[in-house]
């Protein structure tokens, strides 16, 4: 069995629209269509090349081109697909098409070469997960079965190579996102046994506090993690959770993300970062934009196995505040780190170390800029989810529209601006709607005539449509 409440529509069912559709295409016109060009060596080649990349301090490794060419990759995947642009399609499928060439017979797929495939090195699970994302969603919107075989593989390699103790204990654990994701659909144990394994490492080696045992305990150790290496921590048990139901699963990354919101998290929806570490809540509090993207992930995971309507508004908080905040209008540069008291946007008011407040299209280590490209496509892939009878369920809400399996869907309004939205739907009897736990009260009609607007136990109001 696979157990998740609800699951998102498959990439390219949900179109952007009204504003959030001028903002992509802006962002296709900067540094979402352009990032690859601006830093080839870093983004544009590694997974192509395997190209070596300089390090921020000496010598070369081809660690950082596996985190931040891949999720430049998933960014632009989800960026065409939501925009339905040719150019930008044309764009990936070539990318898709070189890096399926570099399969190794074994399954092997990513930036290290073989050599340094085998040496016990974080990057090459953190980093490879942020390269297969790309492949999937790409194959999500294309329906190619090369590149989920190609994933898949990839995933049974690690299966093989990262056995036992051959695990890392920073940030490898999101490759149980791809790995998960390829046993809803293959449903191979070899899968789930890897991702229930690497749990079981995480109890043992806890450097960081953050495995499922201390997730499930009201602490959190300020400076103890990287705040975005938090997130694929706080994920593996829910990861898990999809294929084993175990209620203590779910529990704890429950558990972690709302102590997260509780001792370190901004009201602005940015989680605390101080110098990249998590930190308790404060005026001058820098956040890495990198944590925007990782957590926005978690959010859409909770709100798919958990089938709550809360993770839609958490998405929500960061999307429409702390990480429209952090980039420039045009679309053009982002702030690396950036604080809810900030008043300038220069090196002499940066409390954070030299220029890393201040706006730049790149960085030396691209990690924040290319997940800018990822989190609002991401976040607007996940407005809209479904359940095992096709119910459509809106977890968040935006401009957007749907086309999904004989069902369409309009959300039209200026939303988040004003606190009204006209939903059109056919196709489907029932429709499930998110009511904002921000709001005192919520009225909703249909087709003219107010209905009750009770909200179900997980937070979504059930409307019975008239086709």
């Amino acid at each position: 069995m696979i157990y998740s409440a609800l699951r998102c529509l498959p990439l390219g069912s949900i179109r952007a629209e009204g504003f959030l559709k001028q903002q992509l295409e802006r962002n296709r016109d900067g540094i979402g269509g352009h990032l690859d060009e601006i830093e080839p060596g870093m983004i544009a080649d590694p997974y192509v090349h395997k190209t070596y990349v300089k390090q921020w301090g000496a010598g070369d490794q081809s660690g950082w081109g596996a985190e931040i060419s891949g999720n430049y990759w998933t960014g632009l995947v989800l960026l065409a697909y939501t925009l339905h642009d040719e150019g930008l399609m044309k764009k990936a499928e070539n990318w898709v098409d070189k890096v399926l060439s570099m399969q190794k017979p074994d399954g092997y797929l990513g930036t290290y070469w073989e050599e340094d495939a085998k040496i016990y090195e974080d990057y090459n699970a953190w980093g490879n997960a942020c390269g297969m994302r790309a492949l999937l969603f790409f194959y999500e919107a294309t329906g190619r079965e090369d590149v989920f075989n190609a994933v898949y593989r990839s995933m049974l390699w690690f299966c093989d190579k990262w056995k036992g103790e051959h695990k890392t204990g920073y940030a490898g654990e999101y490759i149980t996102v791809p790995m998960m994701y390829c046993y809803k659909k293959t449903e191979d144990k070899r899968l789930l046994d890897f991702c229930l394994e690497y749990q079981a490492y995480s109890n043992r080696v806890d450097l960081t506090h953050t495995s499922k045992r201390a997730l499930l305990h009201d602490d959190l150790y300020y400076n103890s993690e990287h705040t975005a290496g938090y997130a694929p921590k706080v994920m593996l048990p829910a990861c898990c959770y999809a294929g084993t139901g175990d209620p203590t699963d779910l529990a704890a990354t429950v558990r972690g993300v709302e102590l997260l919101r509780r001792k370190a998290m901004h009201p602005t929806g940015s989680p605390v970062s101080v110098t990249e570490y998590l930190a308790p809540v404060s005026s001058t509090g820098e956040t890495e934009y990198c944590s925007y993207a990782y957590f926005n992930t978690v959010y859409g995971v909770l709100a798919e196995v958990s089938g709550s309507a809360v993770y839609g508004d958490y998405m929500e908080e960061a999307v429409y505040n702390g990480v429209q905040g952090a980039r420039k209008k045009d679309e053009r540069a982002i702030a690396y780190l950036s604080a809810p008291n900030q008043c300038f946007a220069t090196t002499e008011s940066s409390p954070a170390v030299g220029d890393m407040q201040v706006y730049a299209p790149c960085y030396p280590v691209a990690c924040c800029p290319v997940n800018s490209v990822v989190v609002i496509p991401e976040f607007i892939r996940d407005m809209v989810l479904t359940d095992d009878v096709g119910a459509l369920y809106f977890a968040a809400y935006g401009p957007c529209s749907v086309e999904y399996d004989g069902k369409k869907a309009r959300i039209e309004g200026e939303y988040p601006f004003k606190n009204e939205l006209s939903i059109t739907i056919s196709g489907t009897e029932k429709a499930y709607f998110k009511k904002p736990g921000w709001a005192k009260g919520m009225h909703l009609t249909v087709d003219g005539a107010e209905v009750s607007a009770h909200a179900n136990e997980n937070g979504y109001v059930p409307v019975t449509c008239a086709d």
